[in-house]
């Protein structure tokens, strides 16, 4: 999946903030190897992919989550074999974000399978969905905090830092 915004649907701030904050916390979480995805919305985690999965995880999310605007933040773990068990996302994942009022979705460019590339585009369209796909070491999402202190790294999202560049609408192919 190339990287940038594949849907008509642009981030806002909120959405970028949201997309920082999932994350921290899948990196948080990948040396306890606890899923994949979580839900962000305002800052607040709405929702943590479990053995369930992501399905199941959408399905369970409280209310407040479409009131916050959340969004789907998926990509895989820090260390995962990429051979098994990669992240994908695909039609049906799109009708789920928009059954549960979603704002959009945040992938991995590179580490998400995008499954039915073209109508998983039309169905974000369709929606009103951002489909995102950011780079793997963007905002922190594949390297620790500490290691951006001691290299002086400020592209991150801690306090203090300067915000990520706003990524645009890729007009390439999808795969």
């Amino acid at each position: 999946m190339p990287e940038g915004v594949l849907s008509a649907a642009q981030p806002d701030e909120q959405m970028t903030s949201d997309m920082a904050r999932g994350s921290e916390v899948l990196a948080a979480l990948a040396p306890l190897d606890v899923g994949q995805g979580c839900v962000v919305g305002k800052g607040q985690i709405w929702g943590l992919e479990t053995l369930g999965g992501t399905d199941h995880m959408l399905q369970s999310l409280p209310g407040g989550a479409a009131q916050a605007r959340a969004i789907l933040v998926k990509g895989p773990k820090r260390g995962q074999d990429r051979r098994v068990d990669l992240p994908t996302i695909g039609p049906d994942t799109v009708a789920s974000l928009a059954e549960a009022g979603l704002a959009g979705v945040v992938v991995e460019a590179g580490g998400v399978l995008l499954l039915e590339a073209e109508a998983t585009i039309a169905a974000a369209d369709a929606a009103g969905l951002v489909l995102w796909a950011r780079a793997s070491d963007w905002c922190g999402a594949s390297s620790s905090r500490a290691s951006h202190r001691a290299t002086g790294w400020a592209g991150g999202w801690w306090p203090g830092s300067k915000p990520c560049p706003r990524v645009v609408r890729s007009t390439g192919s999808a795969v």
